[in-house]
């Protein structure tokens, strides 16, 4: 198996159907943002595995929008504004309403 572009590369228990089962719970695709490694029977890589799946991420054209999802994610991971103000401050809220509820 080659290096190739992966949905979610990240977390090998999360292709296939569980890839699916995702998407379909928040309803939307999920962002292809990452490269698979080549791996032996055994879970294990080579260097020459990790070399290619760099290289196809960072260098190569097939890798372009790759990187240009990679870079949106940022955005939105990145934006600590964002999770400041408005996720961090939503929990807070749902923590204080919890609380009155008890």
């Amino acid at each position: 198996m080659d290096a190739k572009l992966s949905r979610y590369a990240a977390a090998p228990s999360l292709k296939g159907d569980y890839l699916n089962l995702y998407e379909r719970l928040i309803g939307k695709p999920v962002i292809p943002v990452g490269v698979e490694v080549e791996r032996g029977e055994d879970g294990s890589f080579t260097r020459d595995g990790v070399d290619k799946a760099l290289k196809l991420a960072m260098v190569s054209a097939e890798g372009k929008s790759l990187r240009e999802k990679a870079s949106e994610a940022a955005a939105l991971f990145g934006n600590l504004k964002l999770h400041r103000d408005y996720y961090i401050c939503k929990f807070v809220d749902f923590l204080k309403k919890k609380k009155r509820n008890v």
